[in-house]
């Protein structure tokens, strides 16, 4: 190997306890050599172990006091001389002898007598590939270095890009809000539509680097974690929903509640992950898991998991998921969008939290992505912990009779961890023919049902004609039912009241709210004034019993006031579709019922004033005649606060105005307002 300036040989210690061999062997290779000798094996191992290490050795085997084949051992045993090559040189040339050699460590054999010229390139070819494996060291220390400083420039000029951007976006909102024709507003959402998406590029970006470069922290704060899966389970609902999605999520009942870690780094490997799933997956559903994987003291390690039937990855892309800035197809780049860090995030960060994060995948079946973080648990609070554990101690659910009706595995599974925990006995049935044959059986046994608990879509019979028929069943007709469904449909609540359901929910089910509903509809729990025998329990019953039923058009093109209206109304309990422009609001409402429309003003392709007059004129063209016709309220929804706007807003059809920023109360309180007084005045609709 050629060096620039002076070129330093390498150094070959010969060991043997023959002179006349360790002379032929400095003969051979002083020349290219610097060469060192010992005459037996504590002497070796001396020179091996100094402040000058040879290369490489070439060992005898034969040797009094300490053969070659313990002085290879010891050498391989030892931190400071294992990667040193050891080439046995002997006359010993049996079989068993050559493979004793090779299982202790050493790089070769060569059999006395041997040729000079043999010796000479086999010692050469180990030599270079020790300076070899130098260089590549060399480089990768080199490489490291330079991939740190790229990451802490990344990291600053991310910060730096960051900071105009937002500056951008603020002032296109500002200017959004003066009075501006087609033209401008068209330009202005462009730019307010490109600059988030590049705004998401940089902070991906930012979120890397920051991790690659040590300058990542994470909080170390309480949190309750069933509540946090609760928050992000609504907030990645209503996507999955759009998409015709069912999502489930379940935390199993052994995980502790209260813990101490970062909440806002586990939401963030769930959105990352929830996320490319919802955006990969076109049918099925998108399951979202936790379960105890250890528990010492007070330390806790859960691993949780994103399973999707989508697209899945084929077996020789999986690895290429987790490189910085790939996917496993550069089709889906520009197919879904997105800068190929969001797996590679989630996985830093999971390492950071003390866990992993892998992944299995079946192209064609789905993907499975679970990570483990190891997390503390909080010291014992019993004012603090009002959860379903305490909650046991006062009703007592053991040899409850529950029978689960659901075509969906993964329901079944999930409620059945619920149910068992709290010491119910549960049936399960994959359909509603199966479920009345049971049923039917129970009655003939000494099996007494206490509830049933009913999806609501399901193939062949639905829930609410499953329940028309146990109703039929003279000796069935009063075991309890309650409904779950994953999308509300308009008089879902009437249905029930006829059918004489006991009660209806909305997925992703909350534990907690389950089994307070199911104590509802048992008759445990009874608020004052209050008659379990004819009320519908519903989740909203807990906090207002009237808003699974109605159904609203929320026309809004700015993606944060998308999040946040959706999430205050879809965990108010109300049933939300979004459209992303006023074209799409009146494309929505020609195909579909609402009782409520929520109308941003200023959006692209058509703004709120004309999208409403065009819902106002197909209404004007429908039969007035008709039983039960109202005009659907449109409520105005604007940063404009000027005298002058709400008249325009009702001069273009509008019923109300609600200025932003939105406030949850006055923001439900409006909602309340238009679609409770429009259910009220439809025939037949006592509620």
């Amino acid at each position: 190997m050629e060096h620039s300036g002076i070129e330093e040989k390498s150094t070959i210690l010969i060991v043997d306890d023959q002179p006349v061999n360790i002379q032929a062997l400095s003969m051979l290779l002083k020349e290219n050599y610097r060469i060192l000798v010992a005459n037996n094996g504590l002497k070796a191992l001396q020179i091996a172990s100094g402040t000058n290490p040879p290369d490489l050795i070439l060992l005898d085997i034969t040797m009094p006091e300490m053969d070659g084949y313990e002085v290879c051992r010891r050498l391989k045993a030892d931190g400071r001389t294992k990667d040193i090559s050891v080439v046995f040189v002997t006359a010993r040339n049996e079989v068993e002898d050559e493979e004793k050699g090779f299982i202790l460590g050493a790089d070769d054999y060569i059999i006395k007598p041997f040729q000079p010229a043999v010796i000479r390139a086999r010692v050469k070819n180990h030599i270079d590939r020790k300076l070899w494996q130098r260089q590549l060291l060399a480089a990768k220390q080199i490489a490291d270095s330079a991939n740190k400083a790229k990451s802490e420039f990344l990291a600053n000029m991310s910060h730096e890009i960051r900071t105009p951007l937002n500056g951008i976006l603020g002032m296109s909102e500002l200017l959004l809000d003066t009075t501006l024709d087609n033209s401008q507003k068209r330009f202005l959402h462009t730019i307010t539509k490109e600059s988030n998406a590049l705004l998401n590029i940089i902070n991906d970006i930012l979120e890397f680097s920051k991790i690659e470069s040590g300058r990542y922290e994470l909080e170390d704060i309480p949190f309750n974690i069933r509540g946090l899966i609760d928050d992000i389970s609504d907030a990645l609902a209503y996507r999955a929903a759009r998409k015709g999605l069912e999502l489930i999520s379940f935390i199993s009942p052994d995980v502790p509640s209260n813990l101490i870690g970062d909440p806002g780094r586990i939401r963030q490997i769930f959105m990352n992950l929830g996320g490319n799933a919802i955006k990969f997956t076109s049918s099925g559903e998108i399951f979202i898991k936790g379960e105890l994987k250890e528990l010492n003291e007070n330390r806790v390690t859960i691993c949780f998991s994103v399973k999707d039937t989508g697209i899945g990855i084929p077996k020789n892309k999986q690895a290429i998921v987790f490189e910085e800035f790939s996917q496993a197809d550069g089709s889906t780049t520009r197919k879904y969008g997105g800068t190929g860090l969001g797996v590679t995030i989630s996985r830093k960060l999971a390492r950071l939290m003390g866990g992993e994060l892998d992944l299995e995948s079946e192209e064609g079946k789905g993907s499975t992505f679970r990570f483990t973080v190891a997390l503390t648990t909080q010291p014992e609070d019993k004012d603090k912990d009002l959860s379903v554990s305490r909650q046991n101690q006062v009703v007592d659910f053991s040899r409850m009779n529950v029978v689960i009706v659901d075509d969906n595995k993964t329901n079944r599974d999930v409620l059945k961890e619920y149910l068992e925990s709290w010491g119910c006995v549960t049936h399960e049935a994959s359909g509603a023919q199966e479920a009345l044959l049971f049923l039917m059986k129970s009655v003939l046994s000494s099996i007494s049902i206490d509830l049933v608990l009913s999806d609501a879509q399901m193939p062949d019979m639905d829930g609410f004609e499953f329940a028309r028929e146990l109703k039929k069943i003279e000796p069935l007709k009063k075991i309890p039912i309650l409904i779950l469904t994953s999308m509300g449909r308009l008089g879902d609540s009437k249905t029930c009241k006829e059918i004489g359901i006991n009660g209806y929910l909305m997925k992703p089910l909350k534990r907690d709210h389950l089994r307070k509903a199911i104590e509802k509809v048992l008759g445990f729990v009874a608020e004052e004034g209050e008659t379990t025998a004819v009320q519908l329990v519903t989740r909203h019953t807990l906090t207002d019993a009237q808003r699974g039923s109605i159904r609203i058009l929320l026309a809004e093109d700015y993606p944060t006031n998308q999040e946040m209206a959706m999430l205050i109304l879809t965990q108010s309990g109300y049933s939300v579709e979004l459209a992303e422009d006023g074209q799409e609001a009146v494309n929505a409402y020609k195909k579909h019922e609402y009782d409520l429309v929520l109308m941003d003003l200023q959006m692209p392709v058509k703004d709120g004033y004309e999208a409403t007059r065009d819902i106002r004129e197909i209404e004007a063209n429908m039969n007035k005649e008709a039983s039960g016709f109202r005009s659907i309220p449109i409520i105005a929804m604007t940063a404009h606060a000027l005298e002058g706007y709400r008249e325009k807003c009702l001069e273009a059809g509008m019923d109300d105005y609600l200025t932003k920023p939105i406030k949850r109360k006055k923001l439900l309180e409006m909602v309340d307002k238009w679609s409770m007084a429009k259910r009220t005045d439809l025939p037949g609709n006592g509620t």
